[in-house]
């Protein structure tokens, strides 16, 4: 126990519980392994191997699918391995899995850092900087100022979520650009630009989003928001938010005026490959 604070350890089948200061509570397992931290508010979820991460950092949530994983950003974090080293009060946590190394700071500038097998993650969280590499995928996440950077596989995604939002996605050598605010979308595939308006509002209103035959139904206002990607459903509640997705070959996103309505229209001079549906939400 650190202060007011309790740490459950089981390494082997192996369960890590801690609880630090105000309430916070982290939950890890390392084999079969599951890992739940909840700092503040503040919960964080992540799976690493199956693979699921759930964030939520303060009032912010995230919710990214990568491959057959799903990351959502409410502080949960699962790891598989070894080595931990906690500082409370400072406050800072050292975390070795295996090959696999997690740094958490919770203080004022909560940082954390995670390496996954060749997997890092690196969360800021007051800052609030979140860098996670999955495989060869790796993603930066800054919320507050705030920035978000995917890279998954080649693939390169740049979200700024604040005054003006931007995102910026590079598939292949295909770059997207997108800016939710000013709300402008540059896409460029193969060497040819798309140019798109996107509307993102937010007071009630409803978006529909159909990529391929996934729909993506979100609701901003009440807040909810409802994504199917392949036979998956996925539910999510949120109060401002930015959507990506990337498209299949020979199609391209375009936003219906009279309805908030997004639709993957044909066109065959563009070629982009449907990876994954990027949702990421802030409240």
């Amino acid at each position: 126990m650190v202060g007011g604070e309790e740490m459950d350890v089981e390494v082997g089948g192996e369960e890590m519980d801690v609880e630090v200061g105000g309430g916070e509570e982290m939950d890890v397992e390392v084999g079969g392994e599951e890992m739940d931290v909840e700092v503040g508010g503040e919960e964080m979820d992540v799976e690493v191997g199956g693979e699921e991460m759930d964030v939520e950092v303060g009032r912010e949530e995230m919710d990214v699918e990568v491959g057959g994983e799903e990351m959502d950003v409410e502080m949960d974090v699962e790891v598989g391995g070894e080595e931990m080293d906690v500082e409370v009060g400072g406050e800072e946590m050292d975390v070795e899995v295996g090959g696999e190394e997690m740094d958490v700071e919770v203080g004022g500038e909560e940082e954390m850092d995670v390496e996954v097998g060749g997997e890092e993650m690196d969360v800021e969280v007051g800052g609030e900087e979140m860098d996670v590499e999955v495989g060869g995928e790796e993603m930066d996440v800054e919320v507050g100022g705030e920035e978000m950077d995917v890279e998954v596989g080649g693939e390169e995604m740049d979200v700024e979520v604040g005054g003006e939002e931007e995102m910026d996605v590079e598939v292949g050598g295909e770059e997207m650009d997108v800016e939710v605010g000013g709300e402008e979308m540059d896409v460029e595939v193969g060497g040819e630009e798309m140019d798109v308006e996107m509307d993102v509002e937010v007071g009630g209103e409803e978006m529909d989003v159909e990529v391929g035959g996934e729909e993506m139904d979100v609701e901003v206002g009440g807040e909810e928001m409802d994504v199917e990607v392949g036979g998956e459903e996925m539910d999510v509640e949120v109060g401002r938010m930015v959507v990506c997705g990337l498209m299949k070959s020979g199609q391209r996103l375009r936003r219906k005026k009279k309805k908030k309505h997004f639709s993957v229209l044909s066109r065959r001079t563009f070629d982009v490959q449907l990876h994954k549906l990027i949702v990421v939400s802030v409240i």
